[in-house]
């Protein structure tokens, strides 16, 4: 008799958690196609990673447009290329979301990215390069891990989904600037981990209803193991 009460129970706990997954997923849907979302459907880790972001792609907007004109090395001025282009689609799919969930984004990059744009304008040739390649580097580093964190703690999924896209971008621009600072006899400070989103967090694509729904299907297996052993 408890044994059929114990197991009873599970049944309902799992009952429970499996409602509550499909609630919780449901209050995290992405925005119908063509607008319609509100803020109120962005976690707060999610406008901080949108905010941050958009510094980031402002930022390396406007460094990369610099080194195009003052870099002294080739592979800088190409590298400059690829991170302008880079950045500004990365940017207007960002500035996409942000409208479809009513969000403002910043207009500028943040005060550390202008003192850095600052400093580089007076700059020219080796000693552009010197200073741009390893702020390059940290600015790209710190953008990989801001990118890492919200596929593993966002939970919104154009937001994440966007990050997941931005990741490997950032991550080929980490390679390229440090590539560069090594060509012209400097050393590239200490990468990061360049592993893929999925790396990251391996249960960033199942999303919480996954997790519940594995944590459901656990307790329904106890519940049933129970009653085969009662009847037995």
């Amino acid at each position: 008799m408890k044994a059929a009460i114990t197991a009873g129970c599970l049944l309902g706990v799992a009952v429970l958690l499996v409602g509550g997954g499909v609630a919780a997923a449901q209050t995290t849907s992405p925005a119908p196609p063509g607008g319609g979302g509100t803020a109120a459907q962005l976690s707060e880790q999610d406008r901080a990673f949108m905010m941050e972001n958009a510094q980031t792609n402002l930022a390396e907007i406007s460094t990369g447009q610099l080194a195009i004109q003052r870099a002294s090395s080739p592979s800088t001025k190409q590298t400059a290329q690829t991170v302008v282009s880079d950045h500004q689609q990365a940017l207007a799919q960002l500035r996409d979301i942000a409208q479809r969930y009513s969000v403002t984004l910043p207009d500028s990059p943040n005060p550390t990215q202008q003192q850095l744009a600052r400093q580089l304008q007076s700059l020219t040739g080796l000693a552009f390069d010197r200073t741009l390649l390893p702020a390059w580097i940290g600015g790209h580093q710190q953008a990989i891990a801001q990118a890492q964190q919200e596929i593993a703690s966002g939970t919104n999924a154009d937001v994440q989904q966007y990050a997941r896209g931005f990741l490997p971008v950032a991550q080929k621009h980490l390679q390229m600037a440090q590539s560069d600072l090594q060509q012209l006899g400097g050393a590239a400070p200490g990468g990061v981990n360049a592993g893929t989103g999925g790396a990251a967090a391996p249960w960033a694509s199942r999303g919480l209803l996954g997790g519940l729904l594995g944590g459901g299907s656990l307790l329904v297996a106890a519940a049933l193991l129970l009653l085969r052993r009662r009847r037995a």
